[in-house]
């Protein structure tokens, strides 16, 4: 086995690679990422076998593989030989898990990865682990399994005369998005045109559809943007955004129950999107009728900040 840098074209063509992992939404993220997409893969007789796409930022002489913007799992992805008995599955991953992450460690400074499937019990020195959760509604549900609360609000805001539509130009999603961003104090990268524009290369290869909550006169206060993951028989809400308007028409809660509504018969699952926040999770289990846990990696190579980190993730956690 060796390790290649690769790019979105070299990616193997796989039925069952899910969404984030394969070659049209990688293409999208490198052509509007200010920062620069890198693909690390581990080769296996001509073949590849598994691939992590991240995102590179380099400040000075440091370097931090950083996941792909907003989503629920990020890499490494793997193809696993066909036929391989399940007793030999877990052994199959560690041992490729710890190639790809040994490389990985060698190439930058700080690394976050958010896996896609993943064995912690492989980790070397120097990684840390910490749960992620993900809530998923089962759309074969009749009817949908949603908390006593979730339904009460729903009721609340069918009174307001809310609409439902899908719209692929929003008027105003970009400052949404910089609402966002202020409000929750989001210091990202990507700017709001930016998000917009991936938004719009994603619609435009059939990856991600805009949904948009409107009010009583017609005016847009909240958006989902709907990531089609057709291998993993799943809608992932991408990116949720709303007004400050919506607070008070309940417009989110509207959006998350049209949603389901509008993927029933056509998809599986409903995915709220991954989180560490404990009550942020606790908030999206209300709609869900299932929790996945995973388990998200850490690397640092200097140890101060590691704990300065780990510092600001708690801090992070109690507010």
């Amino acid at each position: 086995m060796r390790i290649e840098w690769i790019t979105p074209a070299d990616l193997p063509q796989l039925a069952d690679t899910p969404l984030y992992g394969t070659r049209p939404w990688l293409e999208c993220i490198a052509e509007v990422s200010p920062l620069p997409l890198r693909i690390l893969a581990l080769v296996d007789e001509g073949k590849i076998t598994a691939w992590h796409p991240f995102l590179e930022s380099v400040r000075g002489p440091l370097r931090r593989a950083l996941p792909l913007w907003v989503q629920t799992t990020s890499g490494p992805y793997y193809a696993m030989p066909a036929g391989l008995p399940f007793f030999e599955h877990s052994r199959w991953l560690r041992n490729v898990q710890s190639e790809m992450f040994a490389a990985l460690a060698s190439h930058v400074h700080f690394a976050t990865l958010f896996p896609y499937e993943s064995d912690p019990r492989n980790l070397a020195q120097g990684w840390s682990t910490s749960v992620r959760a993900t809530a998923r509604l089962d759309l074969q549900m009749v009817p949908f399994a949603f908390s006593k609360q979730a339904q009460g609000k729903l009721h609340r805001a069918e009174n307001k005369d809310l609409s439902f539509v899908k719209n692929s130009s929003p008027q105003n999603i970009v400052q949404a998005i910089e609402s966002v961003h202020a409000k929750h104090h989001i210091r990202n990268f990507l700017s709001a045109e930016n998000v917009n524009q991936l938004r719009l290369l994603f619609e435009k290869r059939n990856l991600v559809e805009t949904w948009c909550v409107l009010d009583a006169g017609g005016q847009e206060v909240a958006y989902g943007a709907i990531a089609l993951d057709k291998t993993c028989d799943s809608v992932r809400l991408w990116h949720n955004l709303h007004s400050e308007a919506a607070y008070k028409l309940y417009a989110a809660d509207f959006m998350i129950g049209k949603i389901a509504e509008a993927y029933r018969g056509t998809f599986r699952w409903f995915d709220l999107c991954g989180t560490d926040l404990p009550n942020l999770i606790e908030f999206k289990e209300k709609w869900a009728t299932e929790t996945q846990y995973s388990f998200a990696h850490e690397f640092v190579r200097n140890q101060p900040l590691n704990l300065a980190l780990k510092a600001f993730a708690t801090i992070r956690k109690l507010k």
